[in-house]
């Protein structure tokens, strides 16, 4: 596929460099690239992908943009608060590069459309948030022999991977071999909840975006059965040397039946509107707070109990007596994951995520009073 005489100006200096030349630009251009989620990590990782030349691009997330994004998600901008991340992202991409095809799906990752999508792709990206979608994105690159880049941060600090990736006739490590599932995996805390340093997904997606080039033009030089860790407060980075491939994996004809913690995935059938509330006020409902006890507002509302996500998790006991809970949190997130979580232990309770948060349903209760 040749270069245009517009594209060889564009990318004139990278082409340049002698491990990319005019034959790895032609690769880049070449390339068909899946990245899954648009938040910061997306943010960064895209832009980068683009500017440097990637030919085929497609973006999958079904979040919407929120104020709390903008601090880390640098590419949104406060008019597109309440638009669809993936949609607004691949505007401003296709004005960054025309050279390059953006197509976005408006959705979050399913178990039917990674089996649909990921086959169709050189390279899949791995910029969600939680561990279930991770395990989802390495059965389905395992079951077609697919490479995918991944990174995982938490506040301060990060971890970049490659994995699945085929050298001659072997493969790197998959993502299980690395972390092997466990209760724990589905209570780890997203960045909504733990919190994340403005800069680090910035980092580490272009870092991502870094192993994506190298991928394309010389994956010998990829992260190979790696782990890259980084501190973004001391910038002590180390990286931890992974065993090869071990064979853990999980049939294709299983994946479909397979349990995966989709947090984003049930959302439409957990949460409650302003216009539910009523349901709340005139029955016997308990609103639970799975904030953490020091953060603000405090409350001072017999109706609402906090009981902590992380306790949530590991002890939901002291729940078991309310046979009708609203989850409620900041933002959102975290009440959707507690309510997702306790309707699997407790499938006849009715349990629902206030979606507007603490503050909005404290308007809403107050203006009904």
């Amino acid at each position: 596929m040749m270069l245009s005489k517009d594209e060889i100006n564009r990318y004139e200096k990278q082409i340049r460099v002698n491990s990319i030349g005019y034959e790895g630009q032609q690769k880049l251009k070449q390339g068909r690239v899946l990245v899954i989620g648009a938040g910061g990590l997306g943010c960064a990782c895209l832009q980068y992908l683009t500017a440097a030349g990637v030919g085929h691009l497609i973006i999958i997330d079904g979040d919407v943009v929120s104020e709390s994004n903008l601090q880390r998600q640098t590419l949104y901008h406060t008019d597109d608060i309440g638009l669809p991340k993936a949609e607004t992202i691949a505007a401003k991409l296709k004005k960054q590069n025309p050279f390059s095809e953006i197509r976005f799906l408006n959705e979050f990752l399913s178990v039917n459309k990674a089996i649909e999508l990921i086959p169709q792709f050189d390279l899949i990206i791995d910029c969600s948030d939680n561990f279930g979608t991770r395990y989802l994105i390495n059965d389905v690159c395992v079951a077609f022999q697919k490479a995918f880049i991944s990174a995982a941060l938490f506040q301060t600090e990060g971890q970049l991977g490659v994995f699945n990736l085929r050298l001659d006739n072997n493969f790197s490590a998959n993502y299980r071999d690395v972390f092997p599932e466990s209760d724990k995996s589905n209570s780890a805390l997203d960045c909504h909840a733990a919190g994340v340093l403005a800069t680090l997904p910035g980092l580490f997606g272009i870092m991502q975006a870094n192993e994506a080039i190298k991928y394309f033009v010389s994956p010998s030089t990829c992260l190979i059965n790696e782990l890259l860790i980084l501190n973004a407060v001391s910038m002590q980075q180390f990286r931890l040397k992974l065993t090869s491939a071990t064979g853990v994996v999980v049939p294709l004809d299983r994946i479909q039946e397979y349990r995966y913690n989709l947090p984003c995935a049930k959302q439409d059938n957990t949460e409650m509107n302003e216009t539910q509330i009523s349901l709340v006020l005139n029955g016997n409902w308990a609103i639970i707070d799975v904030r953490d006890s020091n953060e603000e507002p405090s409350l001072k509302n017999s109706q609402i109990q906090n009981y902590p996500l992380q306790k949530v998790l590991s002890n939901h006991e002291g729940l078991k007596q309310h046979q009708n809970m609203l989850m409620v949190c900041r933002s959102g997130q975290r009440s959707r994951q507690a309510a997702g979580y306790l309707r699997e232990v407790y499938p006849d309770k009715n349990i629902y995520s206030y979606k507007h948060g603490i503050e909005h349903l404290l308007e809403v209760l107050n203006h009904v009073k």
